[in-house]
């Protein structure tokens, strides 16, 4: 990538920065204006020419700084993850971790039950890290299977939780025993709208509600970044720091409770 493509991008920030930064939490401008942004930037010629996935990692920087969470599509989830996973702890906790929430897996889902039985269940732990996907009935089939189980839930997310899973947290938390633990998720929160530009580079933005976005979800609990997390199904969750801090919160909570 050039030199000259990431000056123009930076300039472009400085210069809209000024009008648009927090464009999302003034909404100065309907949230639903967005495709209409993107359009008048590509006449005015504000936007360089973008085809690659670097470049459009980059664009999705300039965004987040206009205020504007956006997730670049089609959505790359690993292979390993198109199904849930479930583990079993130490504690009497569950492993369960959600990635892709593009189309619900009934199967994989059952099979996923399949692996412990439930009577000896005491609390899941949920990780939501990284997880993406806008198909919000996936969303809520998975809020109804977790309340559900009237267990104690201990939710997972950060930075690059976004859509669906989202929507999810928020939801859990609200009408469940959950509780949040890593860093702010995207912003987007269920469906969100999509966004094309004119070399055919898509991505996902958020939708408005009630003529304002609804924001990134934020966690109860906010832990430090965790460089050594792994989304493999073979890695043990005692060796991920933040698994073992919520099972240790999992594990208090428990002890409180009796």
């Amino acid at each position: 990538m050039s030199k000259r493509f990431r000056l123009s991008l930076l300039l472009l920030g400085c210069i809209l920065g000024c009008g648009l930064r927090g464009w999302a939490a003034s909404a100065t401008v309907s949230p639903t204006a967005l495709p209409e942004l993107v359009r008048v930037l590509e006449e005015k010629s504000l936007l360089p020419v973008l085809s690659s996935s670097d470049d459009a990692l980059l664009l999705q920087k300039f965004l987040s700084l206009l205020g504007i969470p956006a997730v670049p599509l089609p959505l790359s989830i690993a292979a390993v993850e198109h199904s849930p996973i479930c583990l079993p702890g130490d504690a009497g906790e569950v492993y369960l971790r959600l990635a892709d929430f593009r189309q619900l897996d009934q199967e994989g889902w059952d099979k996923c039950l399949k692996v412990l039985p439930k009577e000896k269940w005491r609390g899941v732990i949920l990780d939501l890290r990284g997880s993406k996907g806008f198909q919000e009935s996936v969303a809520e089939f998975y809020q109804q299977q977790l309340l559900s189980l009237a267990l104690p839930i201990m939710i997972l997310i950060d930075g690059e939780t976004a859509g669906a899973p989202e929507l999810l947290a928020a939801n859990l938390r609200q009408r469940g025993n959950a509780l949040l633990l890593g860093q702010k998720s995207t912003g987007i929160r269920g469906a969100g709208q999509e966004i094309s530009l004119a070399t055919g580079m898509r991505f996902r933005c958020p939708a408005a509600t009630a003529g304002e976005f609804a924001g990134p979800v934020v966690p109860d609990v906010e832990l430090s970044d965790s460089d050594a997390y792994q989304r493999l199904p073979y890695v043990s969750p005692l060796s991920d720091p933040w698994c073992r801090h919520a099972a240790g919160t999992l594990t208090m909570i428990l002890t409180l409770a009796e």
